[in-house]
């Protein structure tokens, strides 16, 4: 009956909800000398800070920081995630997202592995469990066709049609076009024989 003691602490840790960053396109078996790297792009209409995520690939173990600093993906924006950030932008100059270079960068098997993101509370934002008959080998990255469905369906991704092989910190080649036609269904008339 005493109400000067009716008092309890919590501590809230908010956070996006899941999928707000996804995994968008992975480069695990590159041609020498380009690094593996994994791309981020941020679904939501607001900047996010990557401050203190994680990455790993299948095993939890293999977590490594993304980045101590207050790195932000612009809305509906990208970030790539390298070893080796001056090897890659040596051999793709064009890339105007944030490339951030992640000590101990998992290494990604080239038949089949996970890529794996958490946000700063530790907890999973995306991942994927890729196969390299999903596409992607050879030199070429494994690009998300859309960045709104599941991680995995396997029909959600497909080796990249861009000539450069790839398309880190840009728009997937596979991503269908904002205006785009496409034929539903063919009728002739009069009925057209064989």
């Amino acid at each position: 009956q005493n109400l000067s003691n009716n008092q309890r602490t919590a501590t809230f840790s908010i956070g996006y909800r899941a999928r707000s960053i996804v995994i968008n396109e992975i480069m695990y078996g590159p041609s020498s000398p380009e690094p593996e790297w994994v791309e981020l792009y941020n679904t939501r209409g607001d900047s996010i800070s990557l401050r203190n995520w994680l990455i790993s690939d299948s095993s939890r173990t293999s977590r490594r920081v993304i980045t101590t600093q207050e790195i932000n993906i612009a809305p509906n924006g990208y970030a790539v995630l390298t070893k080796s950030p001056a090897t890659l932008l040596t051999i793709h100059p064009e890339i105007l997202s944030p490339v951030l270079g992640v000590s101990s960068f998992p290494s990604l098997n080239n038949t089949s592995d996970a890529v794996v993101v958490y946000d700063n509370r530790a907890i999973v934002m995306d991942s994927v469990r890729y196969s390299s008959v999903w596409g992607g080998s050879g030199g070429r990255s494994l690009e998300r066709i859309d960045p709104l469905a599941a991680s995995t369906e396997r029909t959600n991704w497909g080796t990249t049609r861009n000539a450069a092989r790839s398309t880190p910190g840009e728009r997937n080649s596979l991503t269908r076009k904002d205006r785009d036609v496409s034929v539903d269904s063919l009728r002739f008339f009069p009925p057209f024989p064989n």
